[in-house]
This record gives C-alpha cells, structure tokens and sequence, in this order.
C-alpha cells in the first residue's frame, strides 16, 4: 500500500451487460499523478471481448487488481485475453481447483495459465512479477491511502466477505459442486464510500455469514446486485445497516444505487427481488430487456471523494426499475 497526497480523487466504475447474459465491470481511482485499475469478471459479446475493449479505448496499459470472481460464462469468457495484458495482482476465489477440474477444457485452461503465471512469481531473479491471491471472506486487501487537503485521509481497501473457507471445505467433495459458493464477493472502500461487488454469492453463503455475525454496519452506496437479480440471492442486503430511522433517511437512500444485470434464459433479473431493492436504495436500474442479445448495456458512476458525490455521468440501455 503506498500513500500520496492529491487534491483531485475520483473513482470511476462502469458496470458492463447484455439483456442476454455477461457481466464485467471495471474501476479506476484517479488522482493528480496516476490511477488504480480494478477489473472484475470479464465476458465476450460476439467477437468483442467486453473489458478488454474498455481498457483499449480509454488507453488503459496495466491492471492493477483482476477479479476473477468464479468460473460460469458470463463471468469468465476472454479472460485469458485479460491476462495478456500487464497485470499487478490475480485475486481468485479460494479452493477454486475443487471446482474447476470438474468443468470444462475452457475453464481448467484459464486456472492453469493463472497457476503458471504464479509459480513464475515465485522466480526471486526476477524483478517484477504478478502476484495471484486466493480470496476468502476474511481477506483484506489495503489498496492506498491518499491525503487530501493535507487534512482528510481517503483509505481505499477491499474487504472480502465470500467466500466461506470453512462452508467450502463442507462442500468440496460434492461430485458437482455450486461455483457460485466459490463466487468472490467484497466491499470497496474508498474513504467515506463502499462499493459493494457481489458476483454471484447466493442466500446460503450469504446466511452462512449472518449466523456467525459477520455483518456490516454500513450501508453500500452502490451494490452490484448478486446473481443477476435472483431470488436465490435476495438476502444481500440482510448483510448491510440501513439507517431509515434517521432524520436525514431520505437523503441517504437517495443516494443509494443498486444495478442489476441480466440472465434472460433464467428469466433474470426476477421482478419481485427487484422489489425488495427498491424498497431499501435509493435508486434501482436494470438492464433494459426490450433490447436484442447482442446489444451492449453500459452504466458508468463518478464518485468524486473531495465533494462527497456518488452520480450517474453515462448510461447505455440501463433503466430504473
């Protein structure tokens, strides 16, 4: 973890989808001399690999942090691409090789480039290389401190709740196991701002974590909704405090995004779990679902850390539920 001082510190999250399936999204914290490059999960759209392409138009060279957050499609496809590309850190989810070798060809070929890539990160000779990490639900990745003003500290982390080492290693015999238990999910801190990253984490892992009291007591200022709006995953917000009895509730929840992505052969995202959200946030948006499979849905936040903003500045084929 380093620490700089800056006068300037944004974020920049864009979430990619289709109203058929896929999901990727990629974060960039930008300050006065640099920037921090997350990319999580990645999926083909045709031949257009989704965050590669991102990466290439906005000019982006070196991923800081790739998530790979669990091996399904649309979580998956081009991957490999992505790690062609200089990448600092691998975080993928532990006790992944439990489930991979049950999969197929294209998912044990992925995890093995990435095993290699590692074992060349055990090579002390070579100056620089990239580090894989294994996730589980009680990592905690310090990214970087900024100072702003010389007065206000911006600590920017990733706190990991998913997965459950000890649920997996219930689960890790079962002849077809669930990848979404493997699925990555965390909160990204930045100073005052958490930006909730779900994956695919489903209501057993997710009550699995209520049980043993590991809850947060705060509220995500955007939350990726898990599974692609399942009802299998409604309880997420069941891990959060939400402050409705304060006098200012109103302004709280308003600043409050959920963004659900799509899995139309599933018939996802489910109506009624939509519901539970907007009950709760602020603001709910969806892939539209009039659009065809093979077009592109884009939504991009800015969250400037000086003002204390969190707001929607681009959106291609989203719309609040």
């Amino acid at each position: 973890m380093y620490e700089r001082y800056t006068n300037n510190l944004k974020c920049y999250i864009s979430v990619h989808g289709s109203s058929a399936e896929g999901e990727s999204i990629v974060i960039v914290i930008k300050d006065d001399i640099g920037k921090i490059v997350f990319v999580v999960d990645s999926f083909q759209n045709g031949d257009i690999n989704i965050p590669n392409d991102f990466l290439i138009n906005d000019g982006i060279n070196k991923i800081d942090y790739l998530v790979w957050t669990h091996p399904h499609d649309d979580h998956t496809k081009g991957l490999e691409k992505l790690l062609e590309q200089k990448v600092e850190n691998i975080l993928i989810p532990l006790r992944l090789d439990d489930c991979v070798y049950n999969l197929g060809d294209y998912y044990k070929n992925v995890y093995n480039a990435i095993r290699k890539i590692s074992s060349i990160g055990c090579d002390n000779r070579k100056k620089s290389w990239t580090v894989v990490e294994e996730i589980s639900s009680s990592s905690v990745i310090d990214v970087a401190n900024y100072v702003i003003n010389l007065t206000n500290r911006c600590e920017v982390k990733l706190v990991a709740f998913s997965p459950e080492s000890q649920r997996l290693a219930n689960i890790s015999n079962s002849a077809n196991p669930n990848c979404n238990d493997y699925s990555i999910a965390f909160n990204l801190i930045i100073g005052d701002f958490v930006v909730s990253l779900t994956s695919d984490i489903e209501n057993n892992t997710i009550q699995y974590s209520i049980r043993r009291e590991k809850v947060f007591d705060y509220y995500p200022n955007i939350i990726k909704i898990p599974h692609h709006g399942s009802e299998s995953s409604d309880d997420i917000l069941s891990l959060f405090t939400f402050c409705k009895e304060n006098e200012d509730s109103e302004q709280i929840t308003d600043s409050l995004f959920g963004i659900s992505t799509s899995m139309s052969k599933n018939g996802l995202p489910n109506q009624s779990t939509l519901k539970k959200y907007t009950d709760k946030l602020g603001h709910v948006l969806k892939i539209d679902d009039s659009i065809t499979n093979s077009e592109l849905a884009r939504l991009d936040f800015e969250i400037d850390v000086k003002a204390s903003t969190v707001e929607i500045i681009g959106n291609q084929n989203f719309i609040e539920v």
